[in-house]
This record gives C-alpha cells, structure tokens and sequence, in this order.
C-alpha cells in the first residue's frame, strides 16, 4: 500500500466522514478533525482548523498514534449564502479563514511528512463555483477560487518531489451544506450521496505513481446552475 495515513478535515459528518470511512475500509490509519465529534468509532481529534495551534495539536496527534502523515484531504468549508451587503465583517473573516486559510495552514504541517518520504496526496475539497460565479455566495466563491490557485500552484512546487495535489470541485452534494437543504432530503440526480464523491476521493490514492489528476469536477445530472 503506497498510503498509510491520513488526517480528513470537516470530518463530523457528511463528505468529510465519508471519506474517513471509505480510507479506513481500504485499510489506511485514518484520524478525523473537525470542531464537533463525529458519531463515528474512528479516531478523532477537535480542530479549529484555521488556528495554527489547533492544526499542529492534530497534527502531533496523528503521528504519535499512527507516525508520519502521507494523505490529507482538506475538507472544512463553509459558507453564507445571502447578499454581499448584508454580510459581516465576521462572516467574511470566518469564510476566507477556514476555505482558505485553513488548507494552507494544514498542507504546510503536512508537507515535512511527505516530502521526506517522496510521497504523498494533498486533496484539497472547493466547489465547482472555484470555475464559475454564482450570486449571494460571493466571500465562499472568492475562497474557492483562491483554494484553487493555491491548490495548483502548490503542485508545481512539489511534485518533481513525489508530493501530488488534487482540487476536488464537487457541484451540489446531499450533505445539508449551509443549511440550504436537509442532508438526505434531495435525490441522487438532484444532489451527489456524499458516499459517491467519497469512492472518487479514494481512487486517488490508487493512481499510478507517475500520474497526478490536477483536478477532479463532478456535478448532479439534474444541476443547472
């Protein structure tokens, strides 16, 4: 197994706790990070992922449970969906620290692992609004976009040195996300079972060492926005 173990952010439940499954079915050291508790059996440490303290109190954790960290997949976002004008400063604040901030913060508490070994998977979770623009969700469309430079620039740094970076750019997933649905109230050609992304997520650990996938889009059948 190329992969041994990973840290999943966002990890309290829907895409976030789906991936931590499906790694740990496939037989990876899995530690799940988020600020709530997941209703899961699989090892957890609370994170405020954009405080660089939190992030290397998970990250210590990590190693002295399983030893070096060699997938991350940055999964904790969130988002305000109302207009610009009726946004808070702390609302911004909040929306730029954790999309953005918080992956930059992680990949870097990361990056000692991999690098000395010569390999390693960073999967860094935006949108498909990293590509297009979508009114009232303007701060959550700016991080995305923003997560995604980061996400490619990141690559050409660090894959002549094993290390690969994927941006993940899923479309409306049936997690309940901003609180614009119920999670588990929309169809799958409606809304992506979080489960599904989740599958696609790990067969990036399966390609050959020679192959990177720069970036993974996928979208309901039924999106038409």
């Amino acid at each position: 197994m190329r992969y041994r173990t990973a840290i999943v952010t966002g990890a309290s439940r829907g895409l976030g706790l789906a991936v931590g499954r499906v790694f740990a079915e496939r037989g990876l050291n899995v530690m799940l990070a988020s600020r709530t508790q997941p209703d899961d059996a699989l090892p957890w440490t609370r994170l405020d992922v954009a405080d660089p303290a939190s992030v290397e109190a998970l990250f210590a954790a990590t190693r002295e449970r399983f030893g070096p960290v060699d997938v991350l997949v940055n999964n904790a976002g969130v988002g305000h969906g109302k207009p610009f004008e009726d946004l808070t400063v702390e609302e911004l604040r909040e929306t730029l620290d954790v999309n953005l901030l918080g992956p930059m913060l992680c990949a870097l508490a990361a990056l000692p692992d991999m690098l000395e070994a010569g390999r390693g998977l960073i999967v860094n979770v935006g949108s498909d609004l990293s590509r297009r623009f979508l009114a009232g969700m303007t701060p959550y469309t700016a991080s995305k976009f923003g997560l995604l430079g980061f996400s490619g620039s990141l690559l050409r740094e660090v894959k002549d040195r094993g290390v690969k970076v994927t941006a993940v750019l899923p479309g409306i997933i049936d997690t309940g996300f901003g609180g614009f649905a119920p999670e588990g109230s929309r169809g799958e050609r409606d809304g992506m079972p979080a489960e599904q992304l989740a599958l696609q997520i790990a067969w990036l650990l399966d390609q050959p060492e020679h192959v990177v996938i720069d970036e993974l889009t996928m979208h309901p059948l039924t999106q038409t926005f």
